[in-house]
């Protein structure tokens, strides 16, 4: 089949190779590449999902770490020194100046200390870079806690418990007075606004602390009425069947991503140890299958898109090149160059008359029956060329009448050949364009019986237009002769052919 040929024939240029590399080479890898992409991403589905929410919670996890860290470890500095006795809470003075030494460097988010034992409570408040004993109350539940924890005093364990002021957290631990043995509870208040805004949105899907160490249950971070921060004991049924499973693992998996399934629904849970000192706490976060897969899709769809213009600009490019290598082969087939023949091979062509391929003009700007020149004669060869370029390629012979006769370059009348032929290279300039000159050659035969021009046309790779009296012609070749088409004719033909 003609569709075919450049497949069979050898690349002879760099284009058609070029054409060769990309239908042979780049087309089938970029389609395999593809294939291949949609392949792994669907039998990697389950590691992107993990990947996912791994990112997330990770993310999540910093930011707890990154808020809890600070106030675990100045806690911890406040109570060594009440153990080594320099904060003694019946000396309000010596504990208002250590603190105020220590501000410098530590407590830089801490609004408020409390110290709580069995005979004294104490509240000092940051106020210009310095703390200040004050006389203020302390809420119900926060005395409830604190002496909680006094009672349990417990000297290596920090308890957590929402502010006396809203958007605050306590942090809470026990010293022993080496003076008189007494115990006594120290308590920081941090304001936790910009953390609980900067984790709302992590807080919405389901994110929680807990702990390996204890039977107690998770805490949630969440958002009351009023949109007060709370981390509270959750009763959220996905946390506790997530926590269920969790705890089944430990310890060997106590940092991990699964999946599990509750009320029908696949979900992913991502626990998180939490770097605070030597705290054994852990964060999870859960995330329903549906949503991690809707951002799976969407890289699914962003890939497909990559691929699908790739290779669309290949194809595209590959078609383009197809139909200039056809082109090319369809050049070659034609009938040699009439400049190529032998004086004897021109003689038989002219004898055989004029063809779709042929033409003859008697000459190239002379009128014989007015005996002088006559532009019409110039633009009607020009006409001949531009049809033949337009079209499947032709000869035109000047010098030779419609009957065969050979007239000779003679009749036009030029001093000699270079002055005739720089002539026919001005009337190309003026009326073809100097881009036509690569689709044709021209050159005087030197015949026995007159001299001649001979003009071998190929077809042209763009539209080629006649010029004159400041408009512009199509031209193609229909049978032996030549016919202009209208602007709609020569519009659809250039859309076909070019």
């Amino acid at each position: 089949m003609k569709l075919l040929l450049p497949l069979k024939t050898p690349a002879k240029n760099t284009e058609q190779r070029i054409f060769k590399l990309f239908l042979f080479i780049v087309l089938p890898l970029l389609g395999i590449l593809t294939i291949y992409l949609f392949v792994t991403i669907n039998i990697n589905k389950t590691e992107a999902i993990q990947g996912m929410i791994g990112d997330q919670s990770g993310n999540a996890n910093k930011r707890i770490a990154g808020f809890f860290d600070p106030i675990s470890r100045d806690i911890g500095y406040l109570q060594t020194l009440g153990n080594a006795g320099e904060l003694n809470p019946l000396k309000p003075g010596d504990v208002q100046g250590k603190m105020n030494q220590f501000a410098a460097s530590h407590l830089r988010n801490t609004q408020r200390v409390i110290f709580h034992g069995s005979d004294t409570t104490s509240v000092y408040t940051l106020s210009d870079d310095s703390y200040v004993k004050v006389d203020e109350p302390i809420a119900p539940d926060c005395v409830e806690f604190l002496d909680e924890i006094l009672s349990d005093a417990e000297l290596n364990k920090i308890h957590w418990h929402k502010g006396i002021k809203q958007s605050s957290i306590l942090a809470a631990t026990v010293f022993s007075l080496p003076a008189n043995g007494s115990t006594y509870v120290i308590a920081t208040e941090t304001d936790a606004a910009a953390f609980f805004d900067g984790l709302q949105k992590y807080a919405e899907n389901h994110l929680f602390l807990l702990s390996d160490s204890s039977d107690t249950l998770p805490h949630q971070f969440s958002f009351t009425t009023g949109n007060k921060p709370e981390i509270v004991e959750t009763n959220d049924p996905i946390i506790l069947t997530a926590y269920t499973q969790w705890k089944k693992n430990a310890p060997e998996k106590l940092e991990t991503v699964y999946s599990f399934t509750f009320d029908g629904q696949s979900w992913w849970i991502s626990v998180r140890r939490l770097e605070i000192k030597d705290r054994e706490l852990y964060s999870g976060y859960i995330l329903p299958e549906s949503k991690l897969l809707s951002k799976f899709h969407i890289v699914r769809r962003i890939i497909a898109g990559i691929s699908a213009i790739s290779f669309t600009i290949v194809l595209i490019a590959t078609i383009f090149l197809w139909r200039r290598f056809q082109r090319d082969i369809a050049q070659s087939a034609l009938p040699p160059a009439v400049n190529e023949m032998t004086d004897n091979d021109v003689l038989r062509a002219i004898a055989a008359g004029e063809d779709d391929r042929l033409e003859f003009k008697s000459t190239l700007r002379w009128n014989l029956h007015t005996n002088k020149p006559d532009k019409a004669m110039e633009i009607a060869c020009l006409k001949t060329m531009a049809a033949f370029l337009n079209s499947e390629g032709g000869t035109l012979l000047v010098g030779v009448e419609d009957n065969g006769n050979i007239l000779g370059v003679a009749a036009d009348q030029f001093p000699n050949e270079d002055k005739f032929l720089l002539h026919f290279n001005n009337l190309i300039n003026q009326h073809l364009g100097l881009e036509t000159a690569g689709s044709f050659s021209f050159d005087i035969r030197h015949l026995e019986s007159g001299d001649i021009m001979i003009v071998d046309c190929q077809p042209s790779p763009a539209p080629v237009y006649v010029t004159h009296d400041r408009k512009e012609e199509f031209y193609v070749r229909v049978g032996p002769g030549t016919r202009p088409l209208t602007t709609r004719d020569a519009l659809e033909y250039i859309r076909n052919h070019f």
